[in-house]
C-alpha cells in the first residue's frame, strides 16, 4: 500500500510539487508518525536521496523509532532556537544516518523556554527548507497534529504538498474539513487524504454504514485526491443502495 502511494506520488501528475511532503493528522493516535516514516523508507528504497525531519517540536518521536540517541547540540528545535536573529546554522550536523541506504533522519527534543510556535515563525526555518530541497531528492516531514496546535499552517505552507492522515476508528469528518479548507485557504496544496488501518477482509468492506471496513483485501492504506470522505448526498445514496441489496440477499 505505502509503495502505491509512494508511485502515485512520484508520477508525472504529482511530482511536481512532491519533493517536500508534509504529512499530518487531525489528532494524536492517526498513524501519522509511522506512516511518514513508511514512505521515507519507500522512497529511499527507490535510489533516491531522502531525509526525514521530526517537526513534532512538542512531541519528537523520530528519535525513538530509529534508536537515535538525541542531544540538544543535535537537538533540531535547539539549533533553530540558537539561530534565530543568529547566523545561518550547519543543518548538516543533524542529519542522522540509518540502515536504510539513503535515508537520513533529523531528529529533536522539546524546546526550552519557548513556544514552538515561535520557532516555526522564525528564518531559521526558511533557512532549512532552503538547504533541505538543494541536498535532497524528497523530504518527507512529520508535523504536529493540525487539530491540537496551529504550528502545521506555517509548515504546510513551506511544504509543496500535504498529505492528511485519518484512522477510521478515531477520526471524524468534521475536523478533516475544517483542516483541509484552514490549510487552502492558507495556500497550502492539499494532495488528499491517507486512510490508515483499514481492514477490508470481506464483501462488508464495501457497506458505506461501516466506519472500518471499505477497500481491498486486508489491513493497509486507502488514499484519494479529494479532501475527505463522500458528501452527505453521495453517502445517503449509498447507504440506500447498500440497503437494497441486503434486503435482495435475505
Amino acid at each position: 500500500s505505502v509503495a502505491g502511494l509512494r508511485n502515485l506520488l512520484e508520477s508525472p501528475r504529482y511530482a511536481a510539487f512532491t519533493q517536500c511532503v508534509l504529512v499530518i493528522s487531525t489528532q494524536p493516535g492517526e498513524g501519522k508518525t509511522i506512516s511518514s516514516t513508511s514512505l521515507a523508507i519507500s522512497h529511499a528504497q527507490t535510489g533516491k536521496k531522502v531525509l526525514h525531519v521530526d517537526f513534532d517540536l512538542r512531541r519528537p518521536r523520530l528519535a525513538r523509532i530509529w534508536g537515535i540517541e538525541r542531544t540538544q547540540d543535535r537537538s533540531f528545535s535547539h539549533v533553530l532556537q540558537a539561530a534565530n536573529g543568529g547566523a545561518r546554522p550547519d543543518f548538516t550536523q543533524l542529519v542522522n544516518k540509518t540502515e536504510v541506504p539513503g535515508l537520513d533522519v533529523i531528529c529533536s527534543l522539546p524546546p526550552d523556554g519557548i513556544s514552538p510556535a515561535t520557532i516555526f515563525g522564525s528564518s531559521p526555518v526558511n533557512d532549512f527548507f532552503e538547504w533541505a530541497r538543494a541536498n535532497y531528492d524528497r523530504i518527507i516531514i512529520d508535523s504536529p497534529p493540525y487539530g491540537i496546535v496551529g504550528d502545521v499552517v506555517s509548515l504546510a505552507v513551506q511544504a509543496d504538498s500535504v498529505l492528511i492522515m485519518c484512522c477510521p476508528d478515531r477520526t471524524h469528518f468534521k475536523p478533516i474539513q475544517c483542516c483541509s479548507r484552514s490549510l487552502t485557504e492558507a495556500g497550502a496544496n492539499i494532495l488528499g487524504v491517507v486512510v490508515n488501518d483499514v481492514e477490508v477482509s470481506n464483501v462488508s468492506a464495501f457497506d458505506p454504514t461501516s466506519h472500518r471496513r471499505y477497500g481491498y483485501g486486508g489491513y493497509g492504506y486507502g488514499y484519494g485526491s479529494g479532501y475527505g470522505y463522500y458528501g452527505q448526498e453521495e453517502i445517503e445514496k449509498k447507504r440506500h443502495f447498500w440497503q437494497i441489496f441486503k434486503n435482495r440477499k435475505k
